[in-house]
């Protein structure tokens, strides 16, 4: 059977699409991967009008309404299946590459069905809390303004102190689940000893550093815990850089991969 043909838009600095490259880089995937994989990776930004445009016009054009990142696959003589969250991206891509994970490819769940379940905790609750960093900035960062379809005068502050309150309870719980593992045993994974990254981490790691880069927001102040996980996973390579995802945008993704 002929293998699929995949296509994944990714805007480089976005929330979602850093899980993205993240990801790719976690997983120590090379040029020869993708193309053995017949997978493209094409780089948009945003166009007139709120259209995404390809970036590399030798590079396949976004599919029209979506929203990044997004993977098309494409089979003979199927229609083309689209995947439009990034988590499902991920899960998908592990699939894909699950028998290569004993060779040169990292493990990114967990080597244990504990630390899986760990991972699946950590992805659940980050992704709980991410709404409420969003409801908290669209009712108090001025630069939410021009996206979040309200005024400065629609702004609550109940609304985004609520926001604030239930942000911190969630990082409370996650600070008491991982405490053991970061702070007693030192470990670099929020999974737990034994793995050096994990879905979990990638996911937290990229809405705390886009909070920063795009917004100058400190997700993890006060966070004892979380802080020493941060110091560690920050000096990693799969943690790239605001300036590095710039560069990607203009030179392709052979920079990291």
């Amino acid at each position: 059977m002929a293998s699929p043909k995949i296509t994944i838009w990714l805007w480089m600095i976005g929330l979602f699409p850093r899980r993205i490259i993240y990801y790719l880089v976690a997983k120590k995937l090379k040029p020869t991967h993708l193309s053995t994989h017949q997978i493209t990776l094409v780089p948009v930004t945003w166009g007139p009008g709120g259209t995404l445009v390809s970036l590399d016009q030798s590079l396949p054009t976004p599919p029209t309404g979506i929203s990044v990142p997004h993977m098309v696959i494409q089979k003979p003589g199927a229609p083309d299946f689209h995947v439009s969250e990034s988590g499902a991206i991920m899960e998908y891509l592990e699939e894909l590459f699950g028998n290569e994970t004993e060779g040169e490819l990292a493990e990114l769940k967990g080597h244990t069905p504990e630390q899986r379940a760990r991972t699946g905790d950590v992805i659940s609750l980050v992704n709980d809390f991410i709404q409420c960093i969003g409801v908290h900035l669209v009712n108090s960062h001025p630069a939410s303004l021009p996206w979040s379809g309200i005024s400065r005068e629609e702004w609550s502050t109940a609304t985004a102190d609520f926001a604030q309150k239930r942000i911190k309870r969630f990082l409370e719980r996650l600070e008491d689940w991982v405490k053991d593992d970061i702070v007693t045993k030192g470990c670099k994974s929020l999974s737990g000893e034994g793995i050096e990254v994990s879905l979990g981490d990638i996911v937290l790691m990229a809405q705390v550093e886009y909070a920063r880069d795009l917004y100058g927001t400190e997700v993890l102040k006060d966070c004892e815990v979380l802080a020493k996980w941060w110091e560690r996973a920050n000096k990693e390579k799969w943690c790239v850089k605001m300036e590095d995802l710039q560069k990607m945008e203009k030179e392709g993704f052979g920079v990291l991969l």
